[in-house]
């Protein structure tokens, strides 16, 4: 009678209990990449927390500590891609790496090589610019006091050199993206007289038009 009967006295059900929730496929896929961006965003807020948090001297070093290491990356990339002689490379004493000549001039005036030339050698910046007696403004500036190797400003603490300017002979404001299309044409409206006068002309154009070809 037990054998037949499926839930009698001897026999009772047991209900299924699951170890784990069930959850579908692309809710683990979407979970998982979720918890992927909260680390990446955990890690990178982190961080800048520890950076600003530090006094300024060891933010400084953990921040030329990055450009050093993002250089270095570049830096071997360049040496994997172009396996040439150390004729072709110039050694940069301040960075010690190696750079190939083609991009010499981009390093010096790299942030990475600025940061760590001033403020570990105190050596001054490459400057970019060359000035001589010849430019109006430089002797402008150097009557008012202004000298070529200090800052702008009355304590000497702002940049360098002037901002760069050029000729502007249009009227638009900054930051307008110009395009090529030919500006609109505004229709000029003709008064009662100049239209009665342009429609006696055409009709004399059309009649000479169609005596001409009825010769």
């Amino acid at each position: 009678m037990s054998d037949k009967i499926p839930y009698s006295l001897l026999r009772i059900p047991i209900s299924f209990v699951p170890s784990n929730p069930l959850k579908s496929v692309a809710g683990e896929h979407s979970t998982s990449e979720e918890e992927d961006k909260e680390k990446i965003v955990r890690s990178v807020t982190n961080f800048y927390q520890s950076v600003i948090s530090l006094p300024p001297t060891k933010k400084k070093k953990k921040i030329l500590r990055v450009f050093l290491i993002a250089w270095q990356r570049k830096n071997n990339e360049y040496e994997e891609k172009f396996n040439s002689s150390d004729d072709n490379k110039i050694w940069c004493v301040d960075c010690e790496v190696w750079v190939e000549k083609h991009l010499y001039q981009d390093h010096i005036h790299g942030i990475a090589h600025l940061v760590i030339s001033k403020s570990f050698n105190d050596q001054s910046i490459p400057d970019p610019l060359t000035l001589n007696e010849t430019n109006v403004g430089f002797r402008m500036l150097r009557d008012q006091g202004w000298r070529y190797e200090k800052g702008l400003g009355i304590n000497e603490q702002g940049i360098r050199h002037p901002i760069s300017t050029r000729l502007k002979n249009d009227r638009f404001g900054i930051g307008v993206k110009k395009t090529n299309q030919p500006p609109k044409t505004k229709l000029k409206r003709l008064n009662a007289k100049q239209t009665a006068a342009q429609y006696e002309k055409d009709r004399r154009d059309k009649a000479r038009m169609l005596a001409y070809m009825n010769r």
